[in-house]
């Protein structure tokens, strides 16, 4: 999710460190800690209250699939990986109906909505 290493984490705390002080830094940490905990808890009960919503049919809804419908993740794939995808299936049109030919003194359909 965070793309961060040991040398930024680092930086990141001596940063805090000037900002809030030795004596206030670990209120702030519990607080910190506090506050993702409270957005995790919000977010597993999104999610749980959302499939409730949506019903049986949605049950089976994998998260890696929606995972592949960002837009990231999408262009990295097709341009970054290797390997041979299978070809999109085809969607056969069915053709329309043919119409039968207007007759001698008969008048075209007319759709004005269409004009």
């Amino acid at each position: 999710m965070l793309d961060i290493n040991g040398g930024e984490v680092l930086f990141l705390l001596v940063i805090a460190l000037f900002l809030f002080g030795p004596e206030r830094l670990p209120k702030f940490a519990r607080e910190a800690a506090r506050v993702v905990r409270q957005v995790k808890l919000m977010a597993a009960q999104a999610r749980s209250e959302l499939s409730g919503h949506l019903g049986e049919e949605f049950k089976d809804l994998d998260l890696h699939s929606l995972r592949d419908l960002n837009p990231r993740t999408l262009v990295t794939r097709t341009l970054l990986d290797d390997t041979p995808r299978p070809p999109a299936p085809s969607r056969s049109v069915s053709p329309r109906p043919a119409r039968p030919p207007v007759s001698g003194g008969e008048r075209p359909p007319y759709d004005p909505d269409a004009t």
